[in-house]
């Protein structure tokens, strides 16, 4: 039987030749022209593939897109428009039932992540001067450190999202 021809085999080097030809992956092309600059917020809106606006923050190593509605990357956590509703409408179902909610370790390192979305995007906001959407995005990730500390027994998970609120409200102030 005759061997195929080197360009059919399934190897690497052929591999990025086909996916070359299919789209260019290389994020330098992205990047030419918008370089980080240490201490710089760098940012920019673009319409996306699907027709919408997004934000761009520029960072040392990349970039980060956001969605310029709801949450920052554009997913639905257990179907709310984010985490904090999600958390908010279990507390709301507690407080009919008589009883008490309270966050566990997991919902706070998830609250925190996403509180992390909404400040990169308020940060890029501020910088390109939207600022009722900074305002925004201020009060919710504030909504956040009001819900924590009504919603956990230990000081120490309660400061891990107060030591930021002086931070968030001056942001808010400044916008």
């Amino acid at each position: 039987m005759p061997h195929p021809p080197s360009s059919l085999l399934l190897t690497f080097p052929n591999v990025l030749r086909y996916f070359a030809g299919v789209s260019n992956l290389d994020l330098n092309n992205l990047l030419d022209g918008w370089s980080h600059e240490p201490g710089q917020v760098k940012a920019r809106k673009i319409v996306g593939n699907d027709g919408r606006e997004k934000l761009q923050l520029r960072i040392d190593l990349g970039v980060i897109q956001m969605e310029l509605q709801g949450r920052p990357d554009g997913e639905r956590p257990f179907g709310y428009e984010s985490l904090l509703q999600y958390h908010q409408s279990r507390a709301s179902m507690a407080q009919t039932r008589g009883t008490t909610y309270e966050l566990g370790d997991s919902d706070l390192v998830g609250l925190q992540q996403e509180a992390v979305q909404y400040y990169h995007r308020y940060l890029s906001l501020f910088q390109l001067q939207d600022y009722p959407n900074v305002v925004r995005d201020t009060a919710r990730n504030l909504e956040v450190c009001d819900f924590v500390a009504n919603h956990v027994r230990e000081e120490e998970a309660r400061w891990a999202f107060e030591q930021f609120r002086p931070y968030i409200v001056m942001m808010n102030t400044r916008a």
